[in-house]
């Protein structure tokens, strides 16, 4: 079992899947179970436990990201809208921190994924039949907008497809972590719901995210997984191609996928996609103003990209819009906290590890491989869910560093601290 610590962050999790983007009457329930979380924590884990506070340092650069924020008061042109939004920020920094003190074990972090895998089950049967107009109106090519799925409990059809690639990725990691059949089949169900999720959706985000989640799991996980017999490695590479094999074709499948294919059928479809415009009007606004950008929500306020209504529209990614309304010091500290943990990660995974813990170490690298590749099509700086499951993969991987990187060294590493003496003795007295 997780600890009582671990159930609450996995309560929050799954509050934040099914209501906080639902709708404006049940978006308050997430907030309120994370207050609760951090209650919780103060009370057991800090009084009773008396667990010490963790800096990890990704976490601490994000917090730092959401602080540098608040100098944009000084050159937003709507304070009132910079105020809200830096709200936003503030809410998920502080549950993204709270996370990263109360996730401890691998079964809190199991338990965070599984209930992540759950959740898509919750949502598919809830937007039934949102998803099978979705999947049935895709024909119309050309009104990819009005087909998707954007009338779900993630709302947007891009935060669903971003959720479900993510679905998919907990959903294995449950598979192969738990022992339990009752466990690896719910796993199962929430991976089939997560496919089911990403197809209604018609995101080429999710697509993008799901073949590098996918590629990346293949890479650090089954290409190098150690067996103790040559059929068992066999086995497991011919697993690992054929769900590379498989996602490939799954992809190509897909209801929507004319939608990637007409974005990289030529330089100028490429040039017309708003990511990529948007990208380099946002470093005109970098040399322009580089320290403080324009305050958050400042590409939208001034107008830098318009919606065919003639509103102002977001920035479409995350590397855009940290450039573009933060400044150069906030776009830095925002990746290098992704970087850093992308080390730390490393680092664990270089420790001699039991197999159970390497293989959540490797999927925890997947998955923010899955994350990155997120960030560069999508804004995600302030996501709901993917920054606290991030603060509690960073509790999780440092955990796990204090524990074996400080563990005594085994005989065989190349070390004589760690072998036996033998054929010598302390000098005799005579």
């Amino acid at each position: 079992m997780p600890t009582l610590l671990g159930i609450a962050s996995a309560t929050f999790i799954m509050s934040t899947c099914l209501a906080s983007t639902a709708s404006e009457s049940v978006s308050w329930i997430p907030q309120v179970v994370a207050l609760g979380v951090g209650a919780l924590w103060l009370c057991v884990g800090v009084m009773l436990q008396g667990q010490q506070i963790r800096w990890i340092k990704p976490i601490s650069l994000y917090m730092l990201f959401c602080a540098w924020a608040c100098t944009g008061i000084l050159v937003t042109i709507d304070q009132e809208y910079f105020l809200l939004i830096l709200k936003t920020y503030w809410k998920v920094a502080i549950i993204t921190w709270v996370l990263s003190q109360t996730i401890r074990t691998r079964k809190d972090i199991l338990a965070c994924c599984l209930v992540i895998a759950l959740s898509s089950i919750v949502v598919a049967i809830a937007g039934r039949d949102q998803i099978s107009r979705a999947l049935s109106a895709h024909t119309v090519v050309g009104d990819a907008a009005k087909a998707r799925a954007n009338d779900t409990l993630l709302g947007n059809a891009n935060y669903l497809g971003m959720f479900a690639a993510l679905v998919v990725l907990c959903g294995l990691t449950c598979f192969l972590a738990y022992r339990s059949l009752i466990l690896k089949c719910l796993a199962v169900a929430g991976i089939l719901s997560g496919l089911y999720l990403i197809a209604a959706s018609g995101s080429r985000t999710s697509m993008l995210g799901l073949t590098c989640g996918i590629v990346a799991t293949f890479f650090f996980h089954f290409r190098k997984l150690g067996l103790s017999s040559t059929s068992a490695k066999v086995a497991t590479i011919i697993f690992g191609l054929s769900l590379l094999v498989g996602t490939g074709v799954f992809i190509t499948k897909l209801p929507f996928f004319y939608r990637l294919v007409d974005v990289f059928s030529s330089k100028e479809e490429l040039m017309k996609e708003p990511r990529v415009r948007y990208f380099f009007t946002a470093l005109d606004v970098i040399t322009e103003s580089p320290v403080f950008g324009l305050g958050l929500g400042g590409f939208a306020l001034h107008r830098l990209g318009k919606t065919r209504t003639g509103h102002g529209h977001y920035s479409h990614t995350s590397v855009a819009e940290t450039l573009s309304t933060t400044g150069l010091p906030g776009f830095l500290f925002y990746f290098a906290s992704l970087f850093v943990l992308f080390q730390l990660v490393r680092r664990v995974r270089k420790l001699d590890l039991p197999k159970e813990e390497r293989l959540v170490a490797n999927m925890i690298m997947s998955m923010l491989a899955m994350i990155i590749s997120f960030n560069a099509v999508a804004i995600v700086d302030t996501h709901r869910l993917i920054w606290p499951l991030c603060g509690a993969f960073a509790a999780y991987l440092w955990n796990i560093q204090q524990k074996y990187a400080a563990s005594p060294i085994r005989p065989g590493l190349g070390t004589f601290a760690a072998l036996p003496r033998r054929g010598f003795s302390a000098p005799q007295r005579r």
